[in-house]
């Protein structure tokens, strides 16, 4: 059973001790939550990692430092349309904005997707994902375009064992790196194009 998640825009009121007084300094995040409870853990963590603070304790950390209240507005909404009043949010507040918000009806069944230039892509790679283009025989998760290709990474390797195709490209070592900084940031899919851009971390080949 798929998790229904909503989006949400949130603005958190920062409060810094400082020889004049309270300093507040708002900040702003995008999340995707799948409860009401979600909204506030999720925000969190977001402003947890933004201000490079500890991942537990955050609740000791807001009381003593004064990381509330917060605004949460259904749908990801551009920041400058946000006006900051200072009320305070509640769990049941959050509930009542959970229960206004639309479903998103792409949530049940999508991926995220980078743009990539095919220079990171061994000539033997190219080679064969050209041959496979020619012949049709590419495997359903690659999609060939006009300069190169959609390919579903996180299919990579998890396919059929017995296609020698699937099981050589799984070998190789430039698609495994490029899947795996993908992962790290969150991504399922790459389209690999010739205009794309290079990618700081992944190797650069050079082809004839």
């Amino acid at each position: 059973m798929n998790t229904i998640k909503k989006p949400f825009t949130v603005f958190l009121c920062d409060q810094i001790s400082g020889d004049n007084g309270y300093s507040e300094l708002p900040f702003m995040c995008h999340i995707d939550a799948a409860s009401p409870a979600e909204i506030e853990e999720k925000t969190l963590i977001a402003y947890r990692a933004a201000h490079g603070l500890p991942s537990e304790g955050w609740r000791e950390f807001s009381n003593d430092n004064g990381a509330y209240p917060f605004l949460v507005f259904p749908g990801h909404i551009n920041f400058d349309d946000i006006v900051w009043n200072g009320d305070g949010l509640s769990l049941d507040d959050c509930k009542y904005i959970w229960d206004q918000s639309p479903v998103d009806p792409f949530a049940a069944e999508n991926y995220k997707s980078a743009f990539i230039s095919t220079a990171h892509i061994s000539a033997e790679t190219l080679d064969k994902l050209n041959e496979a283009t020619e012949t049709r025989s590419l495997p359903y998760w690659i999609l060939a375009t006009e300069y190169g290709w959609l390919v579903r990474f996180d299919m990579l390797g998890a396919q059929d064992p017995d296609d020698d195709l699937e099981r050589w490209l799984a070998s190789r070592r430039d698609l495994m790196e490029i899947r795996d900084l993908l992962n790290k940031y969150g991504y399922q899919a790459a389209h690999l194009d010739q205009d794309g851009p290079a990618i700081e971390g992944l190797f650069e080949y050079e082809h004839c």
